[in-house]
């Protein structure tokens, strides 16, 4: 065996609570099957996790991250390492490698468009960079056939409240302003989830009243909603 034949050390710094991670979790593991070895330093994390504190310490060949703060696109540049982003927002400038948000707020507009619905609304509680952009695509498409929509605004300041706290009677409200037969895009299902359980409390039917699309296809949330 030629001694000089170095295995890659790699480490994964992946959301794995959600299903858009553990797809990428399983994208790696295919192509680690089809092309490694590689040996790979796995830190399981959630979503809003931030990066670990032994970070500065780790010694390899290359990361490949999720981040949703630009702290921590700083700390992930100032190892030095070869690093790919697969969730931050591009303009932070990693390289990256991302699903295309706009062709996915397009693929709702088509779909709710398909059911003939004439009114729209688009719902996410928080500010992200890639629901700004699923929101755009959704937007562009409706426009492009003359529909309306109606654009949940989250507080500023308060972008990351808890669904137990005061932003929940801004979204029934919003909700109950809504008209009838209108088809709702949410870019996460996470959020999608706990519209639909609002939606429950206030009364609205779903579908009937409001139709509700999500993304990410997580069967685990999905299986926790009325209606799946």
């Amino acid at each position: 065996m030629d001694n000089d034949w170095h295995i890659p050390h790699v480490l994964l710094l992946v959301e794995t609570a959600g299903a858009y991670g553990r797809g990428l979790s399983l994208g790696i593991g295919r192509y680690i099957a089809q092309h490694g070895p590689w040996s790979t330093c796995v830190a399981e994390r959630a979503i809003y996790e931030r990066l670990p504190t032994w970070l500065n310490d780790w010694r390899g060949d290359g990361i490949l991250a999720c981040s949703l703060y630009p702290r921590d696109v700083e700390r992930l540049q100032a190892t030095g390492l070869p690093v790919v982003e697969l969730v931050a927002d591009p303009q932070l400038g990693l390289p990256c490698v991302h699903a295309e948000s706009e062709r996915m707020g397009e693929m709702a507009a088509e779909h709710l468009l398909g059911l003939g619905l004439e009114q729209f609304a688009f719902f996410a509680p928080e500010h992200h960079w890639w629901a700004v952009r699923r929101r755009d695509g959704f937007l562009s498409k409706l426009a492009q056939n003359d529909r309306p929509c109606s654009i949940y605004v989250p507080p500023t300041r308060q972008g990351r409240q808890k669904w137990q706290n005061v932003q929940q009677s801004r979204i029934l409200d919003w909700l109950k302003s809504l008209p009838a037969r209108c088809g709702v895009f949410s870019p996460s299902d996470r959020y999608a989830v706990a519209l639909l359980d609002l939606c429950r409390r206030a009364k609205i039917a779903v579908p009937e009243q409001l139709a509700v699309v999500g993304v990410d296809n997580d069967p685990v949330l999905s299986s926790l909603s009325y209606p799946p």
